[in-house]
């Protein structure tokens, strides 16, 4: 009988941090778009922007909205969190993405006109931002609690241990949703 060929997997944690478990959380990011954009590979204009039904999000509304989100808890995570903070590192605001639809809406038209490509280049934008801030991370610095007023007027305190777990487990969630829009768009497409 002939041996079988083992996968070896592992998860590559990268230097150039102050802090293990920022690099690791960085790692599990980096890991997840690597899967994610091979996972949409060949996806075009019209793929990205189909809505299953009015009101529902498209996966360019999706992979928007990561953006934003790790953009705007790094924000956070240095006590600057607005919109128009947002604005300057994506050039563009909180609400782009659209998110939340209204029921019976339509994807924002913009979004429509943008190639996997400028959806990568707009998540790479991102990740650059919460890389830079989260290599400057001491140890100490992870569990201090940051004060945030949610845009609903409620007061939070979160550290920068549970950004940087939220925005990994807000990415997993929005990554699978990404998978089923792509399941049911070839299957609608199917049915034609």
């Amino acid at each position: 009988m002939a041996a079988q060929k083992v996968q070896l997997l592992s998860l590559k944690v990268p230097k150039g941090y102050r802090n293990t478990a920022a690099a690791e959380y960085l790692a599990q990011l980096d890991d997840l778009t690597r899967r994610l954009f091979e996972d949409l590979k060949g996806a075009k204009k019209d793929e990205l922007a189909w809505q299953s039904a009015p009101g529902h999000n498209t996966i360019g509304m999706l992979i928007t909205h990561l953006a934003i989100v790790e953009v705007w808890w790094t924000l956070v995570a240095q006590k600057r969190g607005t919109r128009e903070a947002i604005e300057a590192v994506l050039g563009f605001d909180g609400d782009h993405d659209g998110l939340p639809l209204k029921p019976g809406a339509k994807a924002p038209k913009a979004l429509g006109k943008l190639t996997l490509r400028d959806f990568e280049k707009m998540l790479k934008v991102a990740r650059a931002f919460v890389t830079k801030h989260a290599k400057t991370l001491r140890d100490a610095e992870m569990d201090t609690f940051i004060e945030r007023t949610r845009w609903d007027g409620k007061k939070q305190k979160v550290t920068p241990r549970w950004i940087l777990y939220h925005v990994v487990e807000h990415f997993s969630g929005h990554y699978g949703q990404i998978l089923l829009l792509r399941h049911q768009y070839k299957d609608a497409r199917k049915k034609r």
